[in-house]
C-alpha cells in the first residue's frame, strides 16, 4: 500500500495537489506491474481512509478466516473483491 503525492498542471499552469493510493501485490511487492491504483483524493485524509478501508479487513479478522475465504474464492479475484468479501464475514467487522 503506498499513497504518493502529485502535483498537476492544471489549465492555466496553475498546480494542483492530489493524492493517489496505490496497492500492491504481495507476491510481487517490487513489481509495479502488480501494482493497481485504488484511486485518486483530492486531501491527504481521503486517500489515508481509503487504504485504511482496503486494509482494515485483514487487521481485524482471525487469520483462519481470512484463509478459508480466500481458499473459497478464485484465482482471478481482485484485492478490492478479497476485501470486500473478507470484511463481509461478521467476526471481521471492524470497531470504526
Amino acid at each position: 500500500m503506498a499513497i504518493k503525492t502529485v502535483n498537476k498542471q492544471e489549465n492555466g499552469g496553475v498546480e494542483a495537489e492530489h493524492f493517489e493510493v496505490f496497492v500492491d501485490n504481495n507476491f510481487h511487492y517490487m513489481d509495479e506491474d502488480y501494482r493497481y491504483k485504488a484511486g485518486e483524493f483530492l486531501n491527504y485524509d481521503e486517500a489515508l481512509t481509503e487504504a485504511k478501508r482496503i486494509v482494515g479487513p485483514f487487521v481485524h479478522c482471525p487469520r483462519q478466516m481470512i484463509r478459508s475465504t480466500l481458499m473459497s474464492m478464485p484465482r482471478s479475484s481482485t484485492p478490492r473483491s478479497i476485501a470486500s468479501a473478507i470484511s463481509s464475514e461478521p467476526r471481521c467487522a471492524q470497531d470504526g
